[in-house]
Protein backbone atom coordinates (compact mmCIF):
# COMPACT_ATOMS: atom_id res chain seq x y z
CA UNK A 1 0.00 0.00 0.00
CA UNK A 2 1.47 3.20 -0.62
CA UNK A 3 2.21 6.07 1.91
CA UNK A 4 0.64 9.17 1.11
CA UNK A 5 3.00 11.64 2.41
CA UNK A 6 1.16 14.91 1.88
CA UNK A 7 -1.37 12.73 4.64
CA UNK A 8 1.53 11.75 6.81
CA UNK A 9 3.11 15.22 6.43
CA UNK A 10 -0.54 16.08 8.25
CA UNK A 11 -0.20 14.26 10.90
CA UNK A 12 -1.60 15.51 13.90
CA UNK A 13 1.13 14.33 16.72
CA UNK A 14 -1.01 16.22 19.96
CA UNK A 15 -4.34 14.07 18.73
CA UNK A 16 -4.57 12.45 22.26
CA UNK A 17 -5.10 8.63 21.39
CA UNK A 18 -1.71 8.53 19.87
CA UNK A 19 -0.47 8.63 23.18
CA UNK A 20 -2.85 6.66 25.13
CA UNK A 21 -1.69 3.28 24.37
CA UNK A 22 0.50 2.90 26.94
CA UNK A 23 -1.77 3.66 29.47
CA UNK A 24 -4.33 1.36 28.15
CA UNK A 25 -1.15 -1.62 27.62
CA UNK A 26 -0.43 -0.97 31.67
CA UNK A 27 -3.99 -1.11 32.59
CA UNK A 28 -4.79 -4.18 30.74
CA UNK A 29 -1.64 -6.06 32.24
CA UNK A 30 -2.53 -5.08 35.23
CA UNK A 31 -6.06 -6.10 35.25
CA UNK A 32 -4.33 -9.25 33.73
CA UNK A 33 -2.35 -10.33 36.67
CA UNK A 34 -4.77 -8.84 39.50
CA UNK A 35 -6.07 -12.25 40.30
CA UNK A 36 -3.12 -13.79 40.66
CA UNK A 37 -1.61 -10.95 42.85
CA UNK A 38 -4.67 -11.65 44.59
CA UNK A 39 -3.63 -15.43 45.44
CA UNK A 40 0.06 -14.16 46.12
CA UNK A 41 -0.90 -11.56 48.90
CA UNK A 42 -3.63 -13.85 50.58
CA UNK A 43 -0.69 -16.29 50.93
CA UNK A 44 1.61 -14.53 52.39
CA UNK A 45 -0.10 -12.55 54.77
CA UNK A 46 -1.99 -15.77 56.11
CA UNK A 47 1.76 -17.45 56.25
CA UNK A 48 3.24 -14.47 58.28
CA UNK A 49 0.14 -13.67 60.51
CA UNK A 50 -0.41 -16.97 61.45
CA UNK A 51 3.58 -17.58 61.82
CA UNK A 52 3.39 -14.22 64.21
CA UNK A 53 0.04 -15.82 66.14
CA UNK A 54 1.76 -19.20 67.12
CA UNK A 55 4.97 -16.73 68.67
CA UNK A 56 2.42 -15.45 71.14
CA UNK A 57 0.38 -18.61 71.49
CA UNK A 58 0.93 -18.75 74.82
CA UNK A 59 -0.73 -15.87 75.77
CA UNK A 60 -4.90 -17.44 74.52
CA UNK A 61 -6.53 -20.14 75.66
CA UNK A 62 -7.79 -22.41 72.68
CA UNK A 63 -11.24 -20.95 72.27
CA UNK A 64 -9.27 -17.17 71.67
CA UNK A 65 -6.50 -18.41 69.67
CA UNK A 66 -8.93 -20.47 67.26
CA UNK A 67 -11.35 -17.10 66.77
CA UNK A 68 -7.81 -15.53 66.13
CA UNK A 69 -6.98 -17.85 63.46
CA UNK A 70 -10.61 -17.40 62.13
CA UNK A 71 -9.79 -13.90 61.86
CA UNK A 72 -6.89 -14.14 59.81
CA UNK A 73 -8.54 -16.40 57.16
CA UNK A 74 -11.43 -13.49 57.43
CA UNK A 75 -9.03 -11.07 56.60
CA UNK A 76 -7.28 -13.42 53.76
CA UNK A 77 -10.21 -14.37 52.22
CA UNK A 78 -12.82 -11.36 52.10
CA UNK A 79 -10.78 -8.49 52.92
CA UNK A 80 -7.87 -8.94 50.56
CA UNK A 81 -9.42 -9.51 47.83
CA UNK A 82 -11.98 -6.83 48.59
CA UNK A 83 -9.27 -4.10 48.80
CA UNK A 84 -7.56 -5.11 45.61
CA UNK A 85 -10.82 -4.94 43.57
CA UNK A 86 -11.78 -2.02 45.19
CA UNK A 87 -8.69 -0.28 44.19
CA UNK A 88 -8.50 -1.40 41.06
CA UNK A 89 -11.64 0.51 39.84
CA UNK A 90 -9.59 3.30 40.35
CA UNK A 91 -6.95 3.06 37.24
CA UNK A 92 -10.17 2.41 35.20
CA UNK A 93 -12.38 5.55 36.14
CA UNK A 94 -8.89 7.45 35.95
CA UNK A 95 -7.84 6.35 31.63
CA UNK A 96 -11.59 7.09 31.04
CA UNK A 97 -11.20 10.52 32.75
CA UNK A 98 -7.39 11.33 31.40
CA UNK A 99 -8.62 9.95 27.68
CA UNK A 100 -11.50 11.67 27.62
CA UNK A 101 -11.17 15.00 28.44
CA UNK A 102 -7.91 14.70 26.42
CA UNK A 103 -10.05 13.90 23.13
CA UNK A 104 -12.82 16.89 23.94
CA UNK A 105 -9.96 18.95 24.41
CA UNK A 106 -9.78 18.28 21.17
CA UNK A 107 -12.64 17.99 19.86
CA UNK A 108 -13.31 21.29 21.32
CA UNK A 109 -10.21 23.08 19.57
CA UNK A 110 -11.00 21.81 16.34
CA UNK A 111 -14.80 23.00 17.40
CA UNK A 112 -13.39 26.31 18.25
CA UNK A 113 -15.69 26.51 21.47
CA UNK A 114 -15.11 29.06 24.22
CA UNK A 115 -16.50 27.04 27.07
CA UNK A 116 -14.08 24.11 28.22
CA UNK A 117 -15.41 20.97 29.92
CA UNK A 118 -14.06 21.55 33.06
CA UNK A 119 -16.59 24.52 33.08
CA UNK A 120 -19.26 22.15 33.37
CA UNK A 121 -21.13 21.58 36.52
CA UNK A 122 -22.17 18.06 36.96
CA UNK A 123 -22.25 15.37 39.61
CA UNK A 124 -19.50 13.56 38.44
CA UNK A 125 -17.26 13.66 35.20
CA UNK A 126 -19.54 10.74 33.24
CA UNK A 127 -22.36 13.55 33.63
CA UNK A 128 -20.47 16.43 32.95
CA UNK A 129 -18.80 15.38 29.86
CA UNK A 130 -22.56 13.88 28.50
CA UNK A 131 -23.60 17.57 29.25
CA UNK A 132 -20.66 18.82 27.73
CA UNK A 133 -21.10 17.18 24.16
CA UNK A 134 -24.98 17.12 24.57
CA UNK A 135 -25.53 21.10 25.73
CA UNK A 136 -22.07 23.06 23.96
CA UNK A 137 -20.74 20.81 21.63
CA UNK A 138 -23.94 19.54 20.18
CA UNK A 139 -21.98 16.86 19.14
CA UNK A 140 -24.08 12.94 20.34
CA UNK A 141 -21.78 10.92 21.96
CA UNK A 142 -21.14 7.80 20.42
CA UNK A 143 -22.29 5.79 23.55
CA UNK A 144 -25.64 4.41 24.01
CA UNK A 145 -28.30 5.02 27.04
CA UNK A 146 -27.35 1.50 28.78
CA UNK A 147 -23.83 2.20 28.61
CA UNK A 148 -24.26 5.99 29.95
CA UNK A 149 -26.21 4.11 32.64
CA UNK A 150 -23.35 1.87 33.13
CA UNK A 151 -20.81 4.35 33.37
CA UNK A 152 -23.13 6.76 35.62
CA UNK A 153 -23.35 3.44 38.04
CA UNK A 154 -19.53 2.89 37.95
CA UNK A 155 -18.93 6.57 39.25
CA UNK A 156 -21.22 5.87 41.84
CA UNK A 157 -19.90 2.67 43.05
CA UNK A 158 -16.11 4.94 43.11
CA UNK A 159 -17.88 7.47 44.76
CA UNK A 160 -18.29 4.99 48.32
CA UNK A 161 -14.81 3.66 47.44
CA UNK A 162 -13.51 7.14 47.60
CA UNK A 163 -14.75 8.51 50.80
CA UNK A 164 -15.37 5.30 52.70
CA UNK A 165 -13.42 2.65 51.61
CA UNK A 166 -16.80 0.65 50.37
CA UNK A 167 -17.90 1.59 53.92
CA UNK A 168 -21.33 3.46 54.11
CA UNK A 169 -23.27 2.53 57.48
CA UNK A 170 -23.02 7.04 58.72
CA UNK A 171 -24.48 7.98 55.07
CA UNK A 172 -27.73 9.17 54.83
CA UNK A 173 -30.54 6.89 54.73
CA UNK A 174 -31.34 8.14 51.01
CA UNK A 175 -27.96 7.42 50.28
CA UNK A 176 -27.69 3.88 51.82
CA UNK A 177 -30.94 3.21 49.72
CA UNK A 178 -29.20 4.09 46.56
CA UNK A 179 -25.68 2.10 47.27
CA UNK A 180 -28.25 -0.61 48.24
CA UNK A 181 -30.08 0.03 44.96
CA UNK A 182 -26.84 -0.16 42.96
CA UNK A 183 -25.87 -3.29 44.45
CA UNK A 184 -28.71 -5.22 44.28
CA UNK A 185 -29.01 -4.32 39.76
CA UNK A 186 -26.29 -4.44 39.32
CA UNK A 187 -24.23 -8.23 38.48
CA UNK A 188 -20.85 -8.17 40.42
CA UNK A 189 -21.73 -6.01 42.78
CA UNK A 190 -23.08 -6.64 46.44
CA UNK A 191 -23.88 -5.66 50.25
CA UNK A 192 -22.13 -7.34 53.35
CA UNK A 193 -23.83 -5.48 56.24
CA UNK A 194 -23.02 -1.88 55.27
CA UNK A 195 -20.21 -2.57 53.21
CA UNK A 196 -20.33 -2.42 48.98
CA UNK A 197 -18.30 -5.83 47.70
CA UNK A 198 -16.90 -5.60 44.24
CA UNK A 199 -16.19 -8.96 42.44
CA UNK A 200 -13.55 -9.93 40.11
CA UNK A 201 -16.27 -9.98 37.46
CA UNK A 202 -17.27 -6.49 38.16
CA UNK A 203 -13.78 -4.87 38.02
CA UNK A 204 -13.25 -6.69 34.25
CA UNK A 205 -16.89 -5.67 33.06
CA UNK A 206 -15.94 -2.10 33.97
CA UNK A 207 -12.72 -2.02 32.48
CA UNK A 208 -14.38 -3.88 28.88
CA UNK A 209 -17.33 -0.74 29.53
CA UNK A 210 -14.71 1.95 29.56
CA UNK A 211 -12.63 0.57 26.45
CA UNK A 212 -15.46 0.24 24.38
CA UNK A 213 -16.30 3.97 25.21
CA UNK A 214 -12.93 5.03 24.67
CA UNK A 215 -12.85 3.16 21.92
CA UNK A 216 -16.33 4.37 19.92
CA UNK A 217 -15.23 7.96 20.78
CA UNK A 218 -12.24 7.64 19.10
CA UNK A 219 -13.48 6.70 16.09
CA UNK A 220 -16.50 9.39 16.38
CA UNK A 221 -13.63 12.17 16.46
CA UNK A 222 -11.21 10.64 13.75
CA UNK A 223 -14.61 9.83 11.51
CA UNK A 224 -15.57 13.90 11.81
CA UNK A 225 -12.11 15.41 11.44
CA UNK A 226 -10.48 12.79 8.49
CA UNK A 227 -8.54 11.29 10.89
CA UNK A 228 -5.96 12.64 13.12
CA UNK A 229 -4.70 15.12 11.20
CA UNK A 230 -3.74 19.21 11.35
CA UNK A 231 -6.73 20.98 10.19
CA UNK A 232 -6.12 22.27 6.23
CA UNK A 233 -6.17 26.27 7.61
CA UNK A 234 -3.59 25.40 9.83
CA UNK A 235 -1.28 22.46 7.99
Amino acid sequence: MAIDLEELMRLDLAYPWLSSGYDSWALVVYLETLEEFIGLAQEQFRLRAKRELERIQHTYDPDEYSQELGLINQAAYEHIPRYAHMSALVPICGIFESTVSDMTGYVSRREKSTIKLREICANNFAEQVNKYYDGVLKITLPWSEEQRKQIGTLYAVRRVIAHRNGKFLDEPQARKDEIEKIANETSGLSTQGSTLVVSAGYVSSAAELVFNLLGKLNQMVGERYDGPTVPEEEA
